[in-house]
């Protein structure tokens, strides 16, 4: 009520609706709607970037069916990109184009926080997969704890 109600302020009229989860899936990923207000999690990765806001996705996690041909190529360049520099300058320009084109709008995006205990070392965590480099970690020296050894 309290989003329809703002949205009326600025002539935006809201009609809700409310379907049971197999009609609401269905709905979502045919884009049978013209606006859904909701969340979900997007794998942070390059997968879930192209699943989420390239065409490939539409039909699966694209409900907008939001599509670019701009940052469709740019998202396939960066995942095919094998030289760090590049890749990470294919994926700024994917994202400058879609900043350029919206295909929504981020109300709320809550912050991932992360621990590990200090007897770890060698730790890095990607912010698109936190465990990508668990292999390396590895305990200090003398830091061993009796479920270390013997984790049965």
């Amino acid at each position: 009520a309290v989003i329809t109600s703002l949205l009326a302020e600025v002539g935006i009229e809201v009609t809700q609706a409310q379907f049971d989860f197999g009609v609401f899936s269905e709905r979502m990923i045919n884009g049978d709607f013209d606006a859904y207000l909701g969340s979900w999690f997007v794998q942070p990765s390059a997968a879930g970037i192209r699943g989420t806001w390239t065409s490939s996705g539409i039909g699966s996690q694209n409900f907008g069916q939001y599509s670019n041909a701009v940052v469709d190529s740019l998202v396939q360049l960066a995942m095919a990109e094998r030289d760090p520099e590049r890749e990470d300058r294919l994926w700024g320009e994917a994202f400058a184009a879609m900043n350029r084109d919206p295909g929504a709008l981020w109300i709320y995006a809550p912050p991932n926080y992360a621990a590990i205990h200090r007897r770890f070392e060698g730790v890095s965590l990607r912010p698109d997969r936190w465990n990508a480099t668990m292999w390396q970690w590895h305990v200090r020296d003398g830091e061993w704890l009796p479920r270390d050894i013997d984790p049965s």
